[in-house]
């Protein structure tokens, strides 16, 4: 064997490695970049800010009029969502037309004639609203502790966090295989 032969391999598998990080410090650094949507932690802010403004519309109004507050929002962040908007990074794939909107007419019930990606979205991003009217309404209640008001806010936020995501919710998981 040469002895020059092996640090060609070395140098070769050297220069993969640096390329491969390279890749995955590029994809890292998009992560960080704001508009970027697709991590636990960005959504959970996404959400965190638009349930934010629901609060804000229901100080401000009655329930009547909180829907009528928040029918831009919803259009807008549905938009997003569905990668229209260019200040957002969307994910190939999964923010488009195709994907998050058949990912969630698979996960929530819909009416079969319900197929236009944006309605679906929209549809979705309204339950979250009204399950954080709920909440609220539940955590204002006199008789509701406070840490579970706290831990009902928490499973909410988590359940559309993989909702939005596409992660699939383990808990429901685990029950599609019990024994029936």
């Amino acid at each position: 064997m040469n002895p020059e032969e092996k640090p060609t391999n070395e140098n070769e598998n050297n220069a993969r490695a640096i390329d491969a990080g390279a890749g995955v410090s590029a994809a890292l650094e998009k992560m960080s970049q704001p508009g970027y949507l697709n991590t636990m932690a960005a959504m959970g802010a996404f959400l965190t800010a638009f349930s934010g403004k629901v609060v804000e519309a229901m100080a401000q109004r009655d329930e009547m009029k909180v829907s009528d507050a928040l029918k831009g929002d919803v259009e807008r962040l549905a938009g997003i969502l569905l990668g229209e908007d260019k200040a957002y990074h969307p994910l190939p794939g999964w923010n488009q037309p195709g994907g998050i909107d058949v990912w969630l007419r698979q996960q929530r019930a819909f009416d079969e004639g319900v197929t236009d990606p944006r309605e679906v979205v929209e549809s979705q991003l309204w339950c979250f609203v009204q399950e954080v009217i709920e909440a609220v309404n539940y955590a204002a209640d006199p008789r509701t502790p406070e840490s579970l008001a706290q831990s009902n806010a928490e499973i909410l936020m988590h359940q559309y966090v993989y909702l939005l995501l596409g992660i699939p919710d383990l808990d429901l998981a685990a029950q599609d295989e019990l024994p029936k």
